[in-house]
């Protein structure tokens, strides 16, 4: 029970240092490796730390999944509503953008177009003005996007269930993607903001892996 404790704060450790560099994390540290680049180092670690544990096959799968997870963008949920201002952010992940736009409506009741300070140098009339949502309307909008971005990690969780061929490896991965979006609230609450959040969401990844290892062995 011990060994096996350990084990799994040992992957969540290491699990929430390799997404918080996936999110250009430790910058000063690695200066080259800014937002972006930072997630083609952080994938490959990935399948080094579950290697010696879950052979080479399975470790390659959970590094292309988490690099997979990772690239198709964020949208303008992660930080649940709490950075916009007033304005809208960029939209990035088209079908949850899409599902969004059906369930909740436009972010704004327009009447009129507004060009946003930063890209007005540009000529981008790309946010819409008017009246805008209130504060309750936009967390849950945020918080149900940033709920079906986590599912694009959900491939990822289904590796080792799936290696060695047990129903319960399945339960942490469920329980890692529904604290997801929770996490990030949690993080959000700190001063350190997306930061804490992403060391929150790598360890539960890391503790899942690890569980989902532990009950298939």
């Amino acid at each position: 029970m011990i060994e096996a404790t350990l084990t799994i704060l040992a992957a969540a450790a290491v699990g929430a240092f390799l997404h918080r560099l996936r999110g250009g994390g430790f910058k000063p540290a690695i200066p080259r490796f800014g937002l972006g680049r930072s997630l083609w180092l952080a994938a490959p670690l990935v399948g080094v730390a579950a290697w010696p544990f879950v052979g080479v096959l399975p470790a390659v799968y959970l590094a292309l999944l988490y690099l997979l997870g990772s690239v198709s963008g964020w949208g303008s949920y992660f930080d649940l509503s709490r950075k916009r201002d007033g304005w809208v952010d960029d939209p990035e992940v088209p079908w949850i953008d899409k599902a969004l736009m059906e369930t909740f409506g436009p972010q704004w009741a327009a009447d009129r177009e507004r060009i946003h300070p930063e890209h007005a140098a540009k000529g981008d009339v790309i946010y819409m003005g008017g009246k805008e949502r209130p504060a309750s309307w936009r967390f849950w909008r945020d918080f149900v996007g940033m709920a079906l971005r986590g599912v694009h990690y959900l491939p990822m969780l289904l590796v080792l269930p799936t290696v060695y061929a047990s129903w319960w490896g399945l339960l942490p991965g469920v329980v890692a993607i529904a604290l997801f979006t929770p996490a990030y609230w949690v993080g959000h609450q700190t001063r350190h903001g997306t930061g804490a959040a992403e060391y929150i969401v790598g360890g539960l990844f890391g503790a899942a892996v690890a569980g989902q290892y532990l009950l298939g062995v």
